[in-house]
């Protein structure tokens, strides 16, 4: 017989006293996505900053009224944040106002668990209480998972950014 026990999820605003969390979270994913990128960008990756400096970014997110930040515990567990950041210019593709995604970032011990899914759910349920009517994201092309998570949520393709190194 396997597991019967129902994990507990809450999502949640993200306070102070998550933000060292965050923070190692964050610089974890900095070194992860390097080992996706091709080859010949991987020195382009920099070395992630001392903890209390990306602490430090994140409180000033934090603080930010045009910003939400949400953090998902699985049994009171820290499992993963999304930090969103409202933008007020249009582009070419989109009106503002809108909400970029900035991060969305998942523990590896609960990928695969939908931690992402209620992250972005609820993500979703604050930007329609705030009347914006568009989320944007960005993705690295490798991260398939990330993509499929965007993909099942009908996230469309917009863009696709190209380089390529010069000799």
């Amino acid at each position: 017989m396997g597991n019967s026990r129902q994990e507990l999820k809450h999502v949640r605003v993200a306070g102070k006293g998550d933000l060292v969390s965050i923070a190692e979270l964050h610089l974890n994913t900095i070194r992860y996505i390097a080992s996706l990128v091709p080859p010949e960008f991987e020195r382009t990756i920099q070395t992630p900053p001392p903890t209390d400096k990306t602490v430090s970014e994140f409180e000033t997110a934090l603080l930010d009224e045009s910003s939400i930040m949400l953090v998902c515990e699985v049994d009171a567990r820290f499992a993963g944040f999304v930090l969103g950041k409202i933008e007020t210019h249009g582009d070419d593709l989109l009106e503002s106002p809108f909400l970029t995604i900035v991060y969305l970032e998942i523990h590896p011990e609960f990928r695969r668990q939908s931690v992402g899914l209620s992250l972005m759910l609820e993500v979703e349920k604050w930007a329609r209480e705030n009347n914006l009517k568009t989320l944007e994201l960005t993705v690295y092309v490798a991260n398939s998972p990330a993509i499929e998570l965007y993909e099942s949520m009908n996230y469309e393709r917009l863009e696709l950014r190209m380089a390529k190194r010069l000799a």
